[in-house]
């Protein structure tokens, strides 16, 4: 029986993705400092000192700073090849038409974001509850886990949109049909 458990849900669109955590209490929050109602942007960049756009090495990782969400979509309309506008929609595709990236490919890309989000959160998770978008492929779900799991951050459940949707409705409506 787990006495404490801080579960943070993620809940991934095209362009946005929303956090929130929930615990044993019932109490459920969403992260205060998120930029909008909408979430955060999927986005990342990498600047680096001399706004290079040559591929990152162990002797030019001196220096970077690594912005998320909106300062990076504003970075990256000027250094276009330091990261992704929308990082969850080129993750598995490493063709020319798709990457953006020439500092560090998607999945090393998507890793890092993590990183970032769990680095500057107020409470680490015990564990983290998913939901994708249904047009995500499973090797597109896959990739998103493993950058995940490179933290060792514990992924208690997976689901996908219109399950959750369901698991929302069902929890707003309960009281309704209780006699």
């Amino acid at each position: 029986l787990v006495a404490w458990e801080k579960i943070l849900g993620i809940d991934f669109g095209s362009q946005y993705i929303k956090y929130g955590f929930a615990d044993l209490d019932t109490s459920e929050y969403i992260l205060e400092d998120l930029d909008n109602k909408y979430g955060v942007p999927a986005s990342f960049a990498i600047k680096t000192p001399k706004n290079s756009d040559a591929p990152l090495t162990n002797e030019t990782l001196d220096g970077i700073s690594i912005k998320y969400g909106k300062k990076a979509i504003k970075y990256l309309r000027k250094h276009p090849h330091n990261g992704a506008e929308f990082i969850l929609n080129s993750v598995v595709r490493n063709d020319p038409e798709f990457r953006t990236s020439t500092v560090v490919n998607q999945s090393t890309l998507l890793t890092l974001y993590w990183g970032q989000l769990l680095t500057h959160l107020r409470e680490q998770p015990s564990s983290i509850v998913v939901s994708f978008p249904s047009l995500f492929t499973p090797l597109m779900r896959q990739t998103v886990l493993n950058s995940l799991r490179f933290f060792n951050t514990r992924v208690k459940s997976v689901t996908d949109d219109l399950q959750a949707l369901s698991a929302l409705y069902a929890d707003s409506y309960l009281n309704r049909y209780i006699s």
